[in-house]
C-alpha cells in the first residue's frame, strides 16, 4: 500500500458536518432525502518489522462515498499521506458520521432499490440492455438489505 502525496477531502477540507436534518459538505447543505447511494471502505494497514525486534504501525484509512439524487457524488476520505498520519480518532469520527447518514436513509435506500428491482423485471428489457428471450416468462428478483 501506497500513501498519497497529499490528502484530499477531509473532514476538514470538506467541513463535512452531520446533523439532524442533512449534511454540510464544501459550504453547501444536503438532505438525507436526496441520498440515494452509500459506500464505504475502511482499512487498516499494520506494518510489522521482526528482523529488528518487534515494531508495529498502523495505518487507518476510511473513505465514503455518497450517491445523489441529481447523479452528484460526494466522496470523504481520512488516510495517510507520505508526510503526514491519519489519527484513529479522525477515521471513527468519519466512520460515525457514515454510520448516521445510512441509518438515516436506510428506508428511503430500500425503497429506491426495489423500485428499480421491480421496474427491471417487469420491463421487456433485461438488466444490461438486450432482450429477454421469447422462452423466459419470468425474472427472479432477490431483495437484499443494504446495510
Amino acid at each position: 500500500m501506497i500513501a498519497p502525496l497529499f490528502k484530499k477531502n477531509t473532514l476538514e477540507q470538506t467541513s463535512f458536518q452531520v446533523d439532524e436534518a442533512g449534511f454540510n459538505f464544501r459550504g453547501r447543505k444536503y438532505a438525507f432525502a436526496d441520498v440515494v447511494e452509500t459506500r464505504s471502505s475502511r482499512v487498516i494497514h499494520q506494518t510489522r518489522h521482526i528482523s529488528v525486534g518487534v515494531t508495529e504501525s498502523h495505518d487507518p484509512a476510511m473513505s465514503f462515498l455518497l450517491v445523489m439524487r441529481d447523479g452528484e457524488h460526494i466522496q470523504v476520505t481520512e488516510q495517510s499521506t507520505l508526510t503526514s498520519s491519519t489519527k484513529h480518532a479522525r477515521v471513527d469520527q468519519l466512520q460515525q458520521a457514515f454510520d448516521a447518514i445510512c441509518a438515516k436513509t436506510f428506508d428511503q435506500r430500500v425503497k429506491n432499490m426495489s423500485v428499480k428491482l421491480m421496474l427491471a423485471a417487469s420491463s421487456p428489457m433485461a438488466v444490461g440492455g438486450s432482450r429477454l428471450s421469447s422462452r423466459s416468462s419470468s425474472m427472479r428478483v432477490q431483495v437484499l438489505p443494504i446495510p
